[in-house]
């Protein structure tokens, strides 16, 4: 007796293996003083969105508010290669449970997952060349498959952006791990530079996945 075909697998023991609840380093806080830290995307939000941008093996994913780096953990798990860039380098580095130091690398430990390339670097003046980085020639810098971010709006993670009044170049005794001043970013700015910042790196086809706030969430913080 048959009583349809089967199609595919919904795979929903995704959320069960991949559960915050379960996970080592969601970056809630940075020290026991500290306010709460960025917040992890949960799991079924994540692989919702690497759906989205169609992350599958060879391609080249990139979230550039990677954070605790959940959305690179559903990422990779596609089988995607994956390049993280944040402003804050203390959540990229982690932080220390009693004896015990948790960080980007614990999640993806794991998870059997291969490791990113995680870089600390500001969306608004972005250092990275990805075409000479991937090996691309011209003018046009569109290497990236897909791109994946929850951005700061300020509601529950503050933005920032590097100051634009610093220096440049630091005196030659402190440019050695040198991390200039950071400014609040307007949630606008973070849009106009997310969207600047896709059309000069995706490749033709590229997709763009983020989150944004809600309405009442988004005018009661802009009041």
């Amino acid at each position: 007796m048959y009583l349809g075909r089967f199609i595919a697998n919904g795979q929903r023991s995704i959320n069960r293996d991949f559960d915050l609840k379960k996970r080592k380093y969601i970056g809630t806080s940075l020290s026991p003083v500290s306010p709460p830290g960025p917040t992890s995307t949960c799991a079924e939000l994540a692989f919702l969105m690497s759906n989205q941008v169609q992350s599958r093996k060879g391609a080249v994913m990139w979230d550039c508010f990677a954070g605790t780096g959940s959305l690179l953990v559903a990422a990779t798990a596609h089988g995607a290669f994956c390049v993280g860039t944040d402003i804050d380098v203390r959540v990229l580095k982690g932080m220390k449970k009693g004896k015990k130091a948790e960080s980007v690398r614990t999640n993806f430990e794991q998870y059997g997952l291969r490791y990113p390339e995680l870089i600390r670097a500001d969306l608004s003046a972005l250092p990275l060349r990805f075409d000479e980085w991937l090996g691309c020639v011209g003018e046009v810098t569109c290497s990236i498959d897909g791109i994946l971010c929850d951005p700061p709006y300020g509601i529950r993670a503050g933005a920032r952006k590097t100051c634009t009044h610093v220096h440049a170049n630091p005196p030659t005794e402190v440019r050695e791990g040198h991390i200039p001043r950071t400014e609040v970013y307007d949630p606008d700015d973070v849009i106009v530079d997310l969207l600047d910042c896709a059309a000069r790196t995706l490749v033709l086809g590229g997709r763009l996945a983020y989150l944004l706030p809600t309405f009442g969430e988004y005018a009661r913080w802009r009041a």
